[in-house]
């Protein structure tokens, strides 16, 4: 659009947070940063240890091995021995 002289506008505002999603690993990061709190966002649960977020009415099975920043969405199982990343 650039090079064929197409009028573009934008807005720049210091205190947003902006990420192009254009792959999985963007996705992934911006969910990353939801969760490690870089962005000021309501994350619909509880988060029982740092990083690890469970929604209402999840459970997770005590051999369950959760690992990394992660969501558990709401009603959700997590079974023996599963584990998560």
């Amino acid at each position: 659009l650039l090079a064929e002289g197409v009028p573009m506008y934008g807005l720049v505002q210091n205190d947003r947070y902006w990420r192009a999603i254009s792959t999985l690993t963007d996705y992934q990061q911006g969910i990353a940063d939801i969760l490690e709190r870089r962005v000021s966002a309501k994350i619909d649960g509880s988060e029982v240890r740092e990083g690890v977020w469970v929604g209402e009415a999840a459970t997770i099975h005590p051999t369950a091995e959760l690992r990394g920043r992660i969501f558990i969405n709401h009603h959700t199982e997590i079974a023996r021995d599963a584990r998560v990343s």
